[in-house]
């Protein structure tokens, strides 16, 4: 059976206005241009995934316009279409970004199409479907809905962005992920909201892998598997085994070859190359975390860092995600 994604989540327009620098509060700046390009986080990692040689079925909403059914056009390119809905009465999700000249962004979010009442399909997670991959842009109550019809057999991978409020991370089905996949900044969210009491309320004297190694024994009961990637420091993990022992460790980042242009996306990118590689491995039986060995998951995390490198010297999301021959070509070079 031939292993397919589906990806719950948003479809944006991103518009990228470029300026010297992002825009204090009250401060009023200039733009030198504006570009507009597909994004919203759930098309970023289908996308991603599509492009890493995973078959990807995208479940999203645009709006009923010209410019909605031009961007379902679009993403057809790269992924199964056929649950992209078109919805009436509004604009397809808009994403409005501050690119500044040192590569940093600041964005503002239009929900749109990827938050309007609509029927949902169903059922929820077809069959034949491997992996769930979810982020946010979308009714956390969908997010939560998807999960719990997703059947045991279903690898599930999350990415709490933009990130949930306190009281609905108390309230989230952790139990029900394989893997979570959070930035440093989104880690001390949730260990602070979730296990506050076993930091003191501090986290700054532990490293990120020491705080997700108390998440992981503690809330998640050594069930859930956490990635937390650092930027330019790469990611640290800690991960499910057949053992007691839990796995733990650590991946650099891949070398940049170009200048920094453009962060925009790169986590999704990470995300999308990251589901392709375990559905890849899934297709030859290694369908968990406990089948994986060590050489497999670096490498598949290697091939996803390098991605995410060849992203941020490119401007826009989907623009810059590359196929997996030349990000593997990329890799090899820079042994």
């Amino acid at each position: 059976m031939t292993a397919t994604v589906l990806v719950r989540g948003s479809i944006n327009i991103d518009e990228f206005y470029a300026v010297k620098n992002i825009a204090r509060p009250g401060q009023t700046i200039s733009a030198r241009s504006l570009t507009k390009r597909l994004g919203g986080k759930g098309a970023n990692q289908a996308v991603a995934a599509a492009r890493a040689g995973a078959q990807v079925l995208l479940d999203g909403a645009v709006g009923a316009d010209e410019e909605g059914i031009s961007v379902k056009a679009q993403l057809s390119k790269d992924v199964l279409p056929d649950r992209i809905r078109i919805v009436e009465g509004v604009s397809t999700g808009k994403a409005i970004i501050q690119l500044a000249d040192d590569g940093e962004n600041s964005i503002i979010i239009l929900g749109g199409a990827n938050t309007a009442p609509a029927a949902a399909p169903s059922p929820l997670v077809p069959d034949g479907i491997t992996h769930l991959l979810l982020a946010n842009e979308v009714e956390l109550s969908s997010t939560v809905q998807y999960l719990a019809s997703a059947p045991l057999s279903v690898t599930t991978i999350f990415n709490p962005s933009p990130m949930l409020s306190r009281a609905d991370l108390i309230e989230f089905p952790f139990s029900r992920l394989d893997w979570l996949l959070v930035n440093e900044g989104e880690l001390v969210d949730i260990s602070q909201t979730l296990i506050g009491s076993e930091l003191s309320g501090d986290t700054s004297s532990r490293s990120p892998l020491e705080v997700a190694q108390l998440l992981f024994t503690t809330t998640f009961h050594s069930k859930t598997s956490i990635i937390v990637t650092l930027g330019a420091e790469g990611v640290v993990f800690i991960r499910v085994s057949e053992s007691p022992a839990s796995l733990t460790g650590s991946r650099p980042a891949a070398k940049l070859c170009n200048p920094l242009k453009d962060t925009t996306g790169a986590g999704d990118c990470f995300m999308g190359f990251f589901a392709a590689g375990l559905s890849e491995l899934a297709q030859r039986g290694k369908t968990s975390s406990v089948h994986i060995s060590e050489v497999e998951f670096n490498e598949l995390l290697d091939v996803a860092l390098t991605a995410c490198a060849i992203c941020v010297e490119n401007e826009g999301a989907q623009d810059s995600y590359r196929p997996l021959s030349e990000v593997k070509d990329r890799l090899e070079t820079n042994i």
